[in-house]
């Protein structure tokens, strides 16, 4: 399918919708909704129209070959989509590369500073980041890496806190700048100051972050950033971003892989050169890559962007968080603690349920999707979410 055609056709009316900030509009392109009221976007979020036909695009490619437009589709996918992440999130295009997944991002920080680690540096945290990423963190202390877990006080850790248990010997702070948990937002401009004073990095997780709220991940001091794209951002799994800031990269943050392609310089490969073999090094984020990305995942990514974009995250926070607000109002608070410390900065809001067996009972059926973890449910709508899909998750709650 030629992509503008597709756009030309089925979605300029929806465009138009989607640049006036028309909720209504952006609804009507995912077809989950049709029949799911779905209010777990830091769970995952629908797939939309729009990112199914940029990845039609992808496979008709390596299906049917770069014609008809294919090609040069394909082509400006991979020019733009890391500027276009890049303006999403304040940063400089250089700054982003492409990751197959949020850890993986975390895990090229680690490894830029495991020399310092291995000779007795530590790592600070806390119990509000990401639980897969701890998991990775707690292996590292199980290998003699010095990991240190601050631990949430009423669900929250302040940035003082954090700033106490690093020392002169603190190579790395890795946080979540949303808390995928309850939707705790991370004074990284502090922790930043506090760990660069101390000749480290700052890794923020901002997979509940991208897309959800404004972000500038410069002005905030991030050093190494990392999301993947199926949450807020509208993606596909498998097709993530990676930020790092320019001033660290090959230095701070040194080369631990170099990709790209090495070139002969002697026969019968070619002509006789002073050095057998040539290689160049990236000077931006890409020198972070492994290898081929998911080309098909970031036409999703590319299309997506394009429509957050032109939305605004200010926007899209704003009614979230007008949304959960509207929720906490209807809930009564003995049976349901909202326990998420800032839910008029971010559309994620966490409960404690007092009867979480007969919450999952009502829920089973209601055709309301949210996110239940022992006796903890997370709210978190997107933009197309609407007041009635909350007043349906009310009436299947309390009704």
């Amino acid at each position: 399918m030629d992509r503008r055609a597709f756009l030309a056709s089925s979605l300029a009316p929806a465009l138009a919708g989607l640049a006036a900030g028309r909720s209504a509009d952006f609804r009507a392109q995912f077809p989950m909704l049709e029949h799911t009221v779905w209010l777990n976007m830091a769970s995952m979020g629908p797939l939309a129209r729009f990112a199914s036909a940029g990845m039609d695009v992808g496979v008709a490619f390596q299906q049917e070959g770069p014609g008809d437009g294919r090609s040069d589709y394909l082509r400006a996918v991979q020019e733009g989509v890391r500027g276009r992440f890049a303006e999403l999130v304040g940063a400089r295009e250089p700054e982003i590369g492409l990751v197959y997944c949020t850890k993986a991002g975390e895990q090229i920080a680690i490894d830029g500073v495991m020399d310092r680690l291995r000779a007795g540096d530590n790592v600070v945290t806390n119990d509000l980041h990401f639980m897969g990423s701890l998991n990775n963190l707690l292996g590292l202390r199980h290998s003699g890496v010095d990991v240190r877990i601050v631990r949430a006080l009423d669900w929250r850790v302040s940035a003082e806190r954090m700033v106490q248990a690093m020392d002169a010997r603190t190579a790395l702070v890795c946080v979540s700048l949303v808390s995928n948990i309850n939707g705790h937002i991370e004074d990284v401009r502090v922790l930043a100051d506090a760990v660069h004073e101390r000749g480290g990095l700052l890794y923020a997780d901002i997979i509940q972050a991208a897309g959800a709220m404004p972000l500038n991940l410069r002005e905030l001091g991030v050093d190494v950033a990392a999301c993947n794209g199926y949450k807020h951002l509208l993606g596909v799994y498998g097709a993530g971003f990676l930020f790092v800031r320019q001033e660290v990269q090959g230095e701070a943050l040194p080369d631990r892989m170099y990709p790209g392609r090495a070139r002969h310089g002697y026969a019968p490969w070619g002509p006789e050169l002073e050095e057998a073999y040539s290689w160049s090094a990236s000077s931006t984020a890409r020198r972070y890559e492994a290898g081929h990305p998911n080309y098909i995942g970031y036409c999703a990514a590319y299309e997506s962007l394009e429509r957050l974009l032109a939305i605004g995250p200010e926007r899209v926070r704003d009614h979230a968080v007008a949304l959960n607000r509207r929720l906490i109002r209807a809930l009564p608070r003995a049976r349901f603690e909202c326990i998420s410390p800032d839910p008029d900065a971010i559309g994620i809001v966490t409960f404690r349920l007092s009867e979480p067996d007969q919450v999952r009972e009502r829920l089973a059926s209601s055709g309301v999707v949210v996110t239940l973890s022992g006796d903890r449910m997370r709210v978190s709508p997107g933009y197309f979410s609407t007041e009635a899909d909350i007043d349906r998750l009310t009436e299947a709650l309390i009704g």
